[in-house]
């Protein structure tokens, strides 16, 4: 939490800094945006004596989407290849995100673990430019570098992430 006064504007991070790394550690450049998130599922819990409804967490899941522009047919393989055989496993990887605006506190990277793709829409329009939606999942997470320092501060962090290709 914040411990001065007001937020320098400095030290939001822009989106435009991120990447996202594959299984092998290469930089996946067709890929703009990505989203995960952690959810707690919950189950209420009415309590005797008060109006009040406490929460019990009963599990957790990863979930996301990636969503880039169709440059190769990587995605409809990763993706496809369970309809067109019924021995095929399903691939399961690692996807390393990194944001790293020069301006931010620091670096963050984050591993997800257990990622598995779900769907892939082919197809085209005339006149756009063909982006692809994959959503994911993931059986787990490990924060590599994490952001931290006052959000008041007007300089940025000394330390920077530095790029080896994973």
């Amino acid at each position: 939490m914040a411990t001065g006064q007001y937020l320098q504007p400095e030290v939001t991070i822009l989106g435009s800094f991120g990447k996202l790394y594959d299984t092998d550690g290469a930089w996946l450049t067709e890929v703009d945006e990505v989203e995960f998130k952690i959810t707690v599922d919950k189950e209420p819990i009415k309590m005797s004596g008060t109006r009040k409804t406490g929460h019990k967490a009963k599990s957790v899941e990863g979930t996301g989407t990636i969503r880039g522009f169709h440059v190769t047919s990587e995605w409809l393989k990763l993706v496809g290849e369970m309809q067109r055989n019924d021995r095929q496993v399903q691939f399961i990887g690692q996807l390393i995100v990194l944001l790293d605006d020069p301006e931010a506190l620091g670096a963050e990277r984050v591993l997800l673990k257990g990622v598995k793709f779900w769907e892939y829409a082919g197809g085209f329009k005339v006149d756009e430019v063909r982006r692809v939606e994959i959503p994911i999942t993931f059986w787990d997470y490990e924060l590599l570098d994490a952001i931290s320092g006052d959000p008041s501060t007007t300089r940025p962090a000394s330390t920077r992430f530095e790029e080896t290709g994973s």
